[in-house]
């Protein structure tokens, strides 16, 4: 059942790539498509706009979508809490400020790296008081979301005192945008999710463990401390460069863990690489509609996801069971 789950689910993935590839402003004929991938003579301009606009930002979109959906899963069983995700306890709020520093002291040079460095040095500082703090259970919850508030505050602080062209580009990203994703972008958050499935690596079990309850791990021997550590440390590397390349994406890491859930995929063995399909496959066809629903205007990822995202969430708590 779980192998003919995963293979449906790369089946639309893949369907949804095509899609995306063929649909946009500029439009394109099935022969165009095929000459412009293969780089055929007289295609010279749909090949330009394939490889060089379409299909590093379906890239970038699936690599970002499946970061983030495992990255929920993770953080739902390390907060023991359902409802958790990355932009909830604090971590996506952070990379995002600390993206939005280096966007505005790049000074128009090196914007992506001075992104990925405010994101990832300012996301440490969250992890870490998340690490260190002896909380747990709903407290501990509350802590990350306490974290994420501040860091939520003190982003709309740098909006609002941004000015001009700088403005307008840091409101864009905040949002969420793949208009400007490059290859070398697409590279980076590959190696991202490489590494931050490496940290995760022999960790589905005790995950399963934890999910069932903190006091629960304990009876079980799980050294639950060391093992949050190593948990937030690996959503850290999923989220942050996410974040400081794609801007604020929510939803996707609280919906698909729970969707993944209801197609059977319980076990984290099964749960991550299910959602993160889940993941690839909302933020791609997210992208998809945001870049042509309305014509020329680009509407936000963020903005789709959550009109998207909500009806997925409510059909998600239908099927849920009473408390």
């Amino acid at each position: 059942m779980k192998k003919q789950l995963f293979g449906s689910l790369s089946a639309v993935l893949l369907i949804s790539m095509v899609l995306a590839l063929y649909f946009g402003a500029a439009g394109f004929g099935l022969s165009e498509l095929l000459g412009g991938l293969t780089n055929s003579p007289g295609f010279e301009f749909s090949h330009s706009v394939i490889w060089d606009v379409r299909l590093p930002r379906i890239l970038a979109a699936g690599t970002c979508g499946v970061s983030l959906a495992i990255a929920g899963a993770v953080l739902q069983s390390t907060f023991a809490n359902p409802i958790v995700d990355s932009s909830l306890v604090g971590i996506s709020s952070s990379a995002a400020l600390g993206g939005a520093l280096g966007l505005l002291f790049s000074a128009n040079r090196n914007q992506m790296l001075f992104s990925i460095l405010g994101s990832v040095a300012v996301a440490i500082i969250c992890v870490l008081f998340l690490a260190r703090s002896k909380f747990t259970g709903l407290r501990f919850t509350l802590f990350g979301f306490a974290l994420g508030a501040i860091a939520s505050a003190l982003l709309a602080l740098v909006t609002a005192g941004s000015r001009g062209a700088n403005s307008r580009s840091l409101t864009t990203w905040i949002f969420g945008s793949l208009s400007l994703i490059t290859w070398q972008a697409v590279a980076i958050l590959f190696l991202a999710l490489l590494l931050g499935s490496v940290f995760l690596r022999n960790q589905t079990h005790s995950l399963d463990i934890v999910s069932m309850g903190l006091d629960s791990a304990r009876h079980l021997g799980q050294d639950t401390d060391s093992k949050r550590k190593i948990w937030l440390l690996s959503c850290l590397v999923l989220i942050a460069p996410s974040v400081a390349l794609c801007g604020v994406i929510g939803f996707v890491g609280l919906a698909a863990p729970h969707v993944a859930r209801m197609l059977g995929a319980v076990r984290h063995k099964q749960l991550l690489p299910v959602a993160g399909l889940l993941g690839a496959i909302f933020v791609i066809c997210a992208d998809t509609l945001s870049r042509t629903i309305a014509g020329a205007f680009e509407i936000p990822l963020s903005i789709t996801l959550g009109l998207l995202g909500a009806p997925v969430l409510l059909l998600v708590l239908r099927g849920m069971p009473n408390d």
